[in-house]
Parts: C-alpha cells; structure tokens; sequence
C-alpha cells in the first residue's frame, strides 16, 4: 500500500517489518491475539487469501478488527 499505491506512509508494520500480507496474516505479534481468535486452528495463507467465501470472510473480518489500511 505504501510503495505502488501510496496509501499509507510507511511500507513497515509497527512491529518493524515489512507489512506484507504474508507477516500480517501470520506472524506479526502485534495482531497474535487477534490471528489466534479469527484462526483457532493453523490456517494455511493461501487459504485466507483465496480460499472458500468462509475464509475470505474469516479475512476480511481481521483486517477490519486490526485497522489495518488495506
């Protein structure tokens, strides 16, 4: 969001790393807490970012809980 589109002001995630989809779906600690109730089971990426309309819901719903700039 930070390099193609310019959306938010730094490419980096709180936490320090590069705000990828992949760190913040699953290993940012800043939203552990958050990924451990909205995926109680390990969930695979793919699968929150194209799997069934269940897991995309499951998606959408933690971006909107985190307040993430998507």
């Amino acid at each position: 969001m930070a390099t193609k589109l310019k959306l938010v002001p730094s490419p980096l995630c709180p936490c320090g790393k590069d705000q990828t989809a992949e760190h913040i779906l699953q290993a940012c600690p800043y939203h552990s807490a958050l990924r451990d109730t909205t995926w109680p089971e390990e969930t695979a990426l793919q699968k929150k970012l194209y799997g069934p309309k269940e897991d995309l819901e499951r998606t959408a719903r933690f971006a909107l809980q985190s307040g993430l700039t998507i």
